[in-house]
């Protein structure tokens, strides 16, 4: 029966170690591309504005994933970057409120933070970094710690010191 639980403890350190691994990869990679890179689609953004507040609070880690500009529906959540003011050059998370199809196939998508008085810009596709999937309140502090540089370097060099190590 021990050597059963102990099976199962390392399986489960083992998942959990790889989960993190993944985290910490797109984290990191995010944070040195400037945002511009996802791997495997999914991108971890940190909420740091109310503006979509209750849903997300300021400090919530969220996980987005890359979809086809039809797979979204009114009512989605989207992380996007704006192009136009007040929202030029910054990345906006808020919820999808209207869709349009142009003519040439491409999407014009309007947005609203839930705590707004009122609707976003409108934005094309191309700005769409992905639909939020999931929010991680538990990983918020590890995405905090790695968005500087010395804590991307912990975040990085004491995992692979423990891996090598112990």
């Amino acid at each position: 029966m021990l050597k059963i639980l102990k099976s199962i403890w390392s399986l489960f350190r083992t998942v959990v170690t790889i989960i993190l691994v993944i985290l910490i990869a797109v984290i990191v990679t995010q944070r040195v591309s400037n945002n511009q890179k996802a791997i495997a689609g999914f991108r971890v953004f940190n909420v740091i504005t109310e503006s979509m507040v209750p849903e997300y609070k300021v400090g919530d880690t969220i996980l987005t994933k890359t979809v086809n500009p039809s797979e979204l529906k009114i009512g989605d959540d989207i992380t996007y970057m704006g192009k136009k003011d007040p929202f030029k050059g910054m990345i906006i998370t808020h919820r999808i409120v209207k869709i349009e199809k142009q003519e040439d196939g491409k999407y014009l998508i309007q947005t609203k933070g839930l705590a707004n008085d009122i609707e976003d810009p409108e934005i094309n596709e191309s700005q769409v970094y992905g639909k939020v999937i999931y929010k991680i309140k538990t990983i918020s502090f590890l995405n905090g710690i790695i968005g500087n540089l010395f804590g991307m370097y912990f975040a990085i060099f004491i995992p692979f010191g423990i891996i090598t190590f112990v």
